[in-house]
Order: structure tokens, then sequence, then C-alpha cells
């Protein structure tokens, strides 16, 4: 697929016809969740593989220079590198749009307030769900009876599935 910012972690800015193996990012059956946006791509890697378990750590890579991989730089990234912010930050979700991440943490704040990433103090009720579209982020908790089990989005749209 397309990597002119280094987005599919492998190291370089070439475009790839076939799939490739990142073998040295993380142990199979470790990734528990990857989506891209635009020119930058993120993952969440289980904590404990063996246990289930919501929560992981978060890695990104690619196109950076509006601050989207949470890194605290804008300088591209081209292998997979930990989002050192939120280390020791239970990560659950992770959704990527054009030039921005969105991230759904196991704890209110993560561990310590920082520039990157920022919480969102608007939100009164607990998330549920994430998703992001080209230029717009959801934040599921509920909808009015009803619990919101996940939400999708994409360039000019957004959908929320219910439990009902």
């Amino acid at each position: 697929g397309a990597n002119s910012y280094g987005q599919l972690g492998l190291g370089h800015k070439e475009d790839v016809l076939l799939p490739q193996q990142l073998s040295d990012f993380c142990k199979p059956g470790c990734v528990k969740r990857i989506t891209g946006g635009g020119g930058h791509s993120a993952i969440v890697t289980v904590l404990k593989p063996l246990y289930f378990t919501d929560e992981g750590d978060l890695f990104v890579c690619g196109l950076n220079k509006d601050g989207q991989l949470g890194l605290g730089h804008t300088e591209d990234v081209l292998y997979f590198t930990p989002c050192k912010s939120l280390l020791g930050c239970p990560v659950q979700q992770v959704a990527c749009g054009w030039d921005f991440t969105i991230i759904l943490t196991g704890v209110p704040h993560g561990p310590r307030r920082c520039v990157f990433p920022q919480a969102v103090e608007l939100l009164r009720e607990m998330v549920v769900s994430i998703a992001a579209g080209l230029r717009h982020a959801l934040a599921a908790t509920g909808l009015e009876n009803s619990q919101a089990i996940c939400v999708l989005a994409g360039s000019d749209h957004s959908a929320s599935l219910t439990g009902r």
C-alpha cells in the first residue's frame, strides 16, 4: 500500500505491493487494534497476551507534521514507536483521522497532565467507544435509552452500533 510518510512502519517511504510482516515489532498475537489515518498509523498491543485484557500500549508511525503521533515533536517516524507520553497508561482504543489521533484510555486523564495528548474536559459520562472520520472525531457514551457498543466513521459519515 501507500507508504509516502512511513505509515507502514517498515523503516522506509517506498510503496509496497504485498503485505510485509513486522517481525521485530511485537510477538504474534499481541496486536489488539490497528488503524490508519491520512499518512499515519497506530497500533494498540495487548499488555498481557495470555490473559483477557482490554488494555495495552500505543505504538505510532508515519506523517507527524501536525503532531498527530503524540510524540511531542513534528518529525515523521518510519518505525512503529511507543507513545512515551502514554507509557503506563492503559490504552483501550485508538482511531486516526486525516491529521489527528484519538485515544481511549482506562483512566480519566492518563498518568500525568501533558500537552500531548490532551484530555477532553467536556465529556461528563464514561466513553465506551471512539472513532475518527476525515476531519471529525466521535466519543460515544450512551444514546438515550441504549448503550453504544461501538462507533464508526468515514470521510463524511458516522454510525453507532447499540446493544438494542
